[in-house]
């Protein structure tokens, strides 16, 4: 079984770690400053699987936005990569809520 260690503090700034892989473009959401620390720590979402105990499909459809990761789930994540728990809404913001369609109604 892979164990996944506890890592050294973070760089200073998810902008540090986007320009080391010559990217010159801010992240959009929350999810793309994780994706970029793992990216800088060499982690994957395999390594996420593991500490997660959760299934890899689970954990693509949570980093793709078909689902959401449990508050626990992101709290480990956050402590995995040495981010500030104060920085959680940020990273993790509230799903929207889902409109729901109206039926129409055929009346006899």
């Amino acid at each position: 079984m892979n164990a996944v260690k506890t890592l050294p503090a973070a760089p200073r700034g998810y902008a540090d770690v986007l320009n080391m892989r010559e990217e010159r473009r801010a992240p959009k959401t929350g999810m793309d400053e994780i994706r970029a620390m793992m990216r800088y720590y060499g982690l994957t979402q395999t390594d996420l699987k593991y500490k997660l105990n959760r299934g890899s499909d689970y954990i693509s459809r949570c980093f793709t936005g078909r689902n959401s990761f449990t508050i626990e789930e992101a709290y480990t994540i956050i402590d995995l990569l040495n981010l500030p728990r104060e920085r959680f809404c940020e990273l993790f913001p509230p799903r929207p809520p889902v409109k729901l369609r109206k039926k129409r109604i055929t009346l006899p």
